[in-house]
């Protein structure tokens, strides 16, 4: 009996998460695929026939393929400037923060306080034409006298990259905190300089940080609407601003629906794709060469060896002065090897066969 409710209890930690997965996402995904097929004639007064009507998915794509292309644009520029952004902070907070390190980490998710739609008013009053930072960028004539920085693509990714830093650098943290420093030691001992350091050992073991930042990142930033409505012009909508509109203002719900479907199955194909690239190359390096395989630290060790430690006897290089860098190649033990007197063949049959010990 205990061996049964051992094996169930797995599943019944698991059953809280996914019940919670099928009653807000499965079945509002399947809601929302039914209404994509109604027939786009009806109205909310008069309903709507279910009509299958899959022509609302290419013609909503042949009118709004624009504000398609600039989310996924402006998504993917300001998850490019958050990494650029996000990878050193989280580095500085992991490793070299100290005391520090706490502090550091308020101050990172401390915005999160408050509501994304006050953090989102504070930067159009930073960013207005009336604004310290616009009349000191005209001060020093990197704006001209009419130019203006709200209402810009710039303005639309700057508060996508504020907004959705935290969700990047939290989960580099969390990776970079975990790396043992023993490990850069050892490439540092084995003449890896700073970058390669950080090519060969520090990006490896922190990638499932990385990934998870930038999924973090990218998904919420694709379909955001706000930033565009408050920072930007008619001009930088993105496609959540023509499904917002769609959803309250037009009430065209077949087509509010086929356009959310859309981005659903965009960002999923985009996504399964870029996850799915490291894990190819890994197979084809493998099978160009075993050593890959192996940690970052150890391919480093296998890479010192194979290029000055081939001799016999040749153990890794022990360094005598970290300052220097200097490298002592000590010469293994010879293997003990246990000499025993001969003894004739027949002399140890007989001895076997009377019991007597040799």
């Amino acid at each position: 009996m205990t061996g049964g409710r051992g094996r169930l209890l797995p599943y019944l930690l698991v059953l809280p998460g996914v019940g919670w997965l099928v009653l807000f996402f499965a079945v509002p995904a399947v809601q929302l695929g039914a209404a994509s097929l109604y027939d786009p004639a009806g109205s909310l007064t008069d309903g709507y026939a279910m009509t299958w009507a899959v022509g609302n998915y290419p013609a909503a794509l042949r009118a709004y393929w624009p504000q398609f292309v600039r989310s996924f644009l402006y998504a993917g520029t300001a998850t490019l400037i958050g990494v650029a952004l996000g990878y050193p902070l989280a580095y500085a907070i992991a490793r070299k923060a100290g005391r520090w390190r706490n502090l550091l980490l308020v101050c990172v998710v401390a915005p999160m306080f408050t509501s994304f739609l006050v953090r989102t008013l504070a930067w159009k009053t930073i960013l207005s034409d009336t604004g310290w930072l616009v009349g000191a960028l005209r001060a020093v004539h990197l704006l001209g006298p009419d130019g203006r920085l709200l209402a810009t693509p710039a303005a639309v990714v700057a508060g996508l990259v504020y907004n959705f830093l935290p969700f990047l650098v939290l989960p580099l943290y969390a990776s970079l905190e975990r790396l043992d420093p023993r490990l850069l030691e050892a490439a540092g001992d084995l003449y890896a300089g700073p970058v390669r350091t950080f090519r060969r050992v520090t990006l490896p073991l922190s990638m499932p940080g990385l990934v998870a930042g930038v999924l973090l990142f990218f998904i919420p930033a694709a379909g955001d609407y706000v930033n565009a409505e408050l920072l930007g012009a008619p001009n930088q909508y993105m496609v959540g601003n023509v499904i917002d509109s769609a959803y309250l203002v037009r009430l065209d719900y077949p087509q509010a629906s086929a356009l959310s479907f859309l981005l659903l199955a965009a960002v999923l194909v985009l996504v399964l794709g870029w996850l799915r690239r490291p894990r190819g190359l890994r197979r084809n390096r493998s099978r160009g060469s075993h050593r890959e395989c192996r940690p970052a630290g150890l391919a480093l060790a296998g890479r010192a060896l194979g290029a000055g430690g081939r001799a016999a006897g040749a153990r890794l290089p022990v360094p005598a002065d970290r300052r220097r860098r200097r490298a002592v190649v000590q010469p293994a033990v010879e293997s003990a090897v246990v000499r025993l007197p001969r003894v004739h063949a027949g002399q140890l049959a007989a001895s076997v066969r009377g019991g007597r010990a040799v």
